[in-house]
């Protein structure tokens, strides 16, 4: 998995803005950003937008969902900076099945991160905020 998790990165890293404009000091800050849900051959999911307002936009583009779009409002419930983890919490949703918490796990450098569960992981791309 490790292995897997840096190629994604190195794929993520080469399509990266500057990260120098990126905040990266709590596991928050570091979430804010366009971001790519991969499988495991590299092909995206879907892109995911996290905005320092609070508010994440995720656009499907593969399957049956493609071209869906979803729209949230989170709060970030807990986070540990030493561990790089963080927890958000769906606050204005109407699909129940997204009212939980959700959790992520950062790596060293914040390029890419592993949500709680058996999902794909995420390769930061941008510093972007919406779609």
């Amino acid at each position: 998995m490790s292995t897997l998790l840096a190629l994604i990165a190195v794929i993520g890293a080469a399509s990266c803005e500057s990260q120098s404009e990126r905040d990266t000091s709590t596991p928050a800050a570091g979430l804010v950003g366009h971001w790519t849900q991969v499988y495991k051959d590299g092909d995206v999911i879907a892109h995911h937008y996290y905005s320092s307002d609070g508010t994440h936009v995720m656009v499907a583009t593969s399957g049956d969902r493609d071209g869906e779009i979803a729209k949230h409002t989170y709060s970030v419930t807990t986070q540990n900076t030493k561990t790089r983890t963080l927890a958000l919490k769906e606050v204005n949703t109407g699909d129940s099945s997204n009212s939980g918490i959700t959790r992520y796990e950062f790596s060293k450098d914040y390029k890419t991160m592993e949500q709680a569960g058996p999902y794909f992981p995420f390769v930061y791309v941008d510093h972007k905020e919406k779609p």
